[in-house]
């Protein structure tokens, strides 16, 4: 069953059109090849273990909407904003961010995000 699970779950993440991220302590631990295309990166192998405030504008920027998550993380569980991240090479995009924290004790600090560019 877990196979299946396992195996379900890397469908998702090879075909889905939206960038996707596991982020545990604020690393990424997991990314799909679109969240590596959305951010100009040569593969989503290269994207694992950067700092999630290195994808955010500045890191004032970044303070900012990380305390917003926080506060929507303990009421909801759930975050939906918008905000601007960085490229690789620094340049500067409008992107939307889902993100879910996930409910299993083990796995605490960690949460799931979908990001895709906004024109």
């Amino acid at each position: 069953r877990y196979k299946h699970l396992a195996s379900e779950l890397e469908l998702l993440l090879t075909h889905t059109p939206v960038g996707i991220m596991l982020v545990h302590n604020g690393k990424i631990l997991r990314a799909n090849t679109t969240l590596a295309q959305l951010f100009a990166y040569r593969s989503a192998k290269v994207m694992l273990g950067l700092s999630i405030p290195d994808l955010h504008e500045s890191e004032q920027a970044y303070q900012k909407i990380h305390h917003d998550v926080q506060a929507r993380f303990k009421q909801e569980r759930f975050a939906d904003l918008h905000c601007v991240l960085k490229k690789e090479d620094g340049s500067l995009f409008n992107a939307r961010l889902i993100g879910r924290v996930l409910p299993l004790a083990q796995f605490e600090g960690a949460s799931v995000w979908v990001i895709e560019e906004r024109s």
